[in-house]
């Protein structure tokens, strides 16, 4: 039973057992049909909020695949515009994550707070970033992830992109007592 049909029942019963004669008068039965359309449109609202949240559940646990989902994802997580290497980041989460989805994403330390205290420990390992710079992604997880990271990097191939620079500074600065 639904509020809405709580809400006619007492209305009706009301109705039925509490005025003289048990029927509703010209007036009752107006408000009644008025009551009845009204409630139908409270239980259609309920509906189309029920399916919305629904729909909120399924998207944010489907898996983040591709880059270009990963920064749109990561932008609405952080509220701010991100530019860098989305594979090379997706590739760092796919090994630390179970799944990479934007329910996993909402659980890590990715606020403004997180993301400003991270440009501050990257700047004390000697690595500028803007803003908008995905090393700053790396810096916010380097508590949670930091070991990982450093394995998954050993296992790129070629010479050392952006991201793979600042993890081995983060690592390196570890292991010399800096964080």
């Amino acid at each position: 039973m639904t509020i809405a049909d709580h809400i006619w029942n007492e209305a009706e019963h009301d109705i039925a057992y509490k005025t003289p004669h048990g029927q509703p008068t010209a007036v009752q039965q107006a408000l009644l049909k008025t009551l009845r359309g009204q409630l139908n449109l409270v239980r259609g609202t309920v509906d189309q909020l029920m399916d919305a949240t629904d729909q909120q559940r399924v998207e944010a646990s489907a898996p983040i695949d591709s880059p270009e989902d990963l920064r749109r994802a990561l932008e609405v997580r952080s509220a701010r515009r991100l530019v860098g290497d989305f594979e090379g980041l997706l590739d760092l989460l796919l090994g630390v994550l179970r799944d990479v989805t934007r329910a996993e994403l909402h659980h890590l330390p990715l606020s403004t707070g997180h993301l400003d205290a991270a440009k501050i420990l990257l700047e004390r390992v000697g690595q500028s970033a803007s803003s908008e710079d995905l090393s700053l992604i790396v810096s916010a997880l380097w508590q949670l992830y930091g070991m990982e990271f450093v394995e998954i990097v050993k296992g790129w191939p070629g010479r050392p992109g952006p991201l793979s620079r600042v993890v081995r500074a983060l690592d390196k600065a570890g292991k010399d007592g800096k964080i």
